[in-house]
């Protein structure tokens, strides 16, 4: 069922001028796809319609929005690209990327091809600035060409681990407002985990490229492995141990949530199509490893529809598996891609990628706990039978419309098995598609049972996991007081003695639940997905260093692809060596108020009315204290006098205006951004508003301020600080998963 709430969203974004519901959409998308059908068209249609229209398959965002009964779109989701150590190279691939990104598509490529920083480039007798300094220039490219779009450029690089750079490139985001467009991963090997296991050395080297600039100009790809085969040379340029390298990795995820590892040897080791190329690199999201120039083409199921009087009904789940595959072959038919090297690719190897939604509330409709071996015993049931099934179809598709085209001199021809696609899951994260389903997206636990939220008028309202809510009326146990328990205890039921044990069995979030039992959940699923899959590790505040060097190893033992940790509130507190008990007794205790002062009243015209701002200066003539009062329009009232009490505080405590300022500046709400298109205010929030006018009272005159730099900011805001800030949208708090930024109302970074 569309809720109002999924209803605005489509409005917002999915929605053609001449659509109104969620049947006007799916009846455009299903007959855009259905177009591929050279037989029974009407019949698939019906069928692809009848999927969408109940909510059991959603395909990813850009076919809900592209897909056409006339003329479709670009469908696929996100790219790889190939890069080589030329500025010919360098700027194609630039140049790609924003044909990527205008479509509002995201991209992923290694760049351990380019050579390392300081070293001589020959042409222009100067120095390399490395590859940390061309992924400036790649991040650009991704902020300028999609400013003003709905789907922000998204980019994945990987490095390798034995490329000199890779301790810069380790710490290139320990400073989260750069590169505000990426996600980044150290390509690991299984020679590098040995090294670790075992504290051996490691090398940080490059090929010589001194010795022969044609063979090297020619040959030189990225991969040491064919280099170092071919007997050609290498310089050292460091060494240090491996498990000095690997800690560096383990510190500065910690401290951020990035860097992600790939694991390079386990991608290639299952790639089905050797005789094309390599993989060494995956999608921004990292649920997709394939050769360059492949494009992802995702949709998924929702598993909380194949359930029925409290079982798992997996001959639906079949049909629906058989009825998706379909689905996806022909999106790669009608797919209208940026450029004719990922259209060859991509109708080449014809890779789909099917996955699933709504595993976590799927096991509480099961009453089946996430994280114990019932749980574990289910899962790899499940994406066992979703593997079988989806091979078969493929197989069978093939008698119909053929092999894939590159089929001859793959893995599958080795096996003598005849197949229409060469890949077929690839689990996604599903932030804006599970949202329109009303399920838990992709393969991740629960973020939270229930949370509050307030209206514009102040009232305080909860949204509760509606399967959770159920059994709790359905107990006789719901009550507003029991939910606000479960908000006070961080989203949990675990420990609330009002809940029973069974429940708090069941009902487990994803902060309940064990890094390696997170792990352990991704490895068994790994077994089964050919392509690759988007998991968070999500760790409590208080893990250790340790502890992620723990889930890494476990995971590259268990046979993942890749895997992405995100320690709780780790952006806010990023300091390795200070515990709690060390900084409990170390707080700064404000100044005391001023008894009697001198200031500046001002209104200023907000978007819900005007309030007056009073400013104070001490004997310094700095800024000591701010007081609003509404006016007689109206305004936030309670809102604004306590923001302003708040500032007071930090400017007695000695907090520099400007850090003060810039996080004012920071926040967004809908109603002052309605009224600035207006013209009735000038400012994208309240506190956006007297952010402006603290800067006019530390001396910048309101004439001199660029406003041309403020709406910049203003569009690129959610990117520069959305790593866990507040959703542009709608102004609650983002969280990390499946590795992507998303947001309780469906708003997602990746989509």
């Amino acid at each position: 069922m569309i809720t109002d709430n999924t209803l605005d969203l489509l409005k917002k974004r999915y929605f053609r001028e001449n659509e109104n519901t969620w049947e006007d959409l799916c009846k455009r998308v299903s007959i855009g796809i259905a177009n591929a059908e050279e037989k029974n068209k009407e019949k698939w249609q019906k069928i692809f319609y009848d999927m969408l229209i109940n909510l059991e398959f959603i395909p990813s965002t850009p076919c809900l929005i592209n897909a056409d009964e006339s003329n479709n779109g670009q469908l696929s989701s996100c790219f790889i690209i190939d890069i080589k150590d030329n500025i010919e190279s360098i700027y194609q691939a630039k140049s790609e990327s924003a044909k990527i990104f205008q479509k509002n598509g995201g991209v992923g490529f290694n760049i351990s091809s380019l050579r390392p920083k300081g070293t001589t480039v020959e042409i222009s007798k100067g120095y390399s600035c490395g590859t940390v300094g061309f992924m400036e220039e790649f991040n650009l490219t991704a902020d300028i060409v999609t400013r003003n779009n709905v789907r922000k450029g998204a980019i994945k690089i990987d490095l390798n681990d034995w490329h000199p750079d890779i301790l810069e490139f380790i710490h290139c985001k320990d400073d989260t407002n750069k590169f505000t467009h990426m996600n980044i991963s150290v390509s690991l090997s299984d020679e590098f985990m040995n090294a670790v296991k075992n504290d051996k050395i490691w090398y940080l080297v490059f090929p010589d490229y001194s010795f022969n600039k044609d063979i090297y100009n020619k040959e030189w790809d990225g991969n040491l492995k064919k280099w170092l085969d071919k007997e050609y040379p290498i310089k050292t340029h460091q060494v240090l141990k491996a498990r000095q390298l690997y800690t560096e990795i383990m510190e500065s995820a910690w401290k951020t949530g990035e860097p992600g590892v790939s694991f390079r040897d386990t991608m290639d080791r299952f790639n089905p199509n050797p005789h094309l190329g390599s993989i060494n690199s995956t999608n921004p999201c990292s649920e997709f490893c394939s050769i360059p120039y492949n494009s992802c083409n995702l949709g998924s199921i929702n598993l909380t529809e194949c359930i029925k009087n409290g079982m798992f009904n997996f001959d639906k789940f079949k049909i629906l598996i058989q009825n998706s595959i379909r689905f996806l072959d022909n999106m790669i038919t009608v797919n209208k891609l940026p450029f004719d090297k990922i259209s060859k690719i991509t109708k080449d190897i014809r890779s789909v990628g099917l996955g699933v939604m709504g595993l976590a509330d799927c096991l509480y409709m099961l009453k089946i706990p996430y994280n114990n071996q019932d749980g574990y015993k289910f899962t790899e049931e499940l994406f066992k039978f979703m593997r079988v099934t989806a091979e078969n179809t493929s197989i069978e598709l093939s008698k119909e419309k053929g092999v894939y085209p590159k089929w001859k001199g793959s893995i599958w021809e080795r096996n003598n098995i005849e197949i229409r696609n060469s890949n077929l899951l690839s689990i996604a994260p599903t932030g804006s598609i599970s949202f329109i389903a009303n399920t838990s997206g992709g393969l991740e636990p629960n973020f939270a049972l229930t949370y509050s939220r307030r209206t514009n008028e102040g009232d305080l309202y909860y949204i509760t996991n509606s399967i959770f809510e159920k059994e709790l009326k359905d107990r006789g146990l719901y009550s507003k007081e029991l939910l606000q328990k479960i908000i006070d205890n961080k989203g949990s039921c675990i420990g609330i003695k009002e809940i029973p044990k069974d429940m708090q069995e069941v009902f487990i979030i994803a902060s309940d639940i064990a890094p390696l039992q997170h792990t352990e959940v991704v490895g068994i699923i790994q077994k089964y997905v050919d392509l690759s899959t988007s998991k968070t590790v999500n760790l409590p505040n208080s893990a250790t260093v340790k502890d992620i060097e723990n889930v890494y190893m476990y995971a590259w033992e268990l046979g993942c692809k890749g895997i992405t940790v995100y320690r709780d509130n780790c952006r806010d507190n990023q300091t390795l060596s200070v515990t709690r008990e060390e900084t409990k007794n170390n707080y700064i205790t404000p100044k005391k108020a001023m008894t009697r002062s001198k200031g500046e009243r001002v209104k200023l015209p907000t978007g819900c009315g005007s309030i007056w701002l009073m400013t104070f200066k001490d004997k310094n003539n700095n800024l000591a204290e701010i007081f609003s009062q509404s006016g007689a329009s109206g305004g936030c009232q309670g809102l604004t006098e306590a923001l302003t009490r708040t500032v007071s505080l930090l400017f007695r405590s000695g907090v520099d205006p400007t850090y003060v300022i810039d996080q004012l500046q920071s926040v967004k709400c809908p109603v002052a951004m309605n009224a600035r298109k207006e013209g009735r205010c000038d400012g994208k929030s309240c506190s956006d508003i007297i952010a402006k006018e603290l800067l006019y009272q530390l001396g910048e005159s309101k004439n001199d301020l660029k406003q041309d730099n403020d709406n910049e900011r203003s569009e690129c805001l959610h990117i520069n600080n959305d790593s866990f800030d507040n959703c542009p949208e709608c102004g609650e708090k983002l969280r990390f998963e499946s590795g992507c930024i998303i947001c309780v109302c469906g708003w997602s970074h990746c989509s």
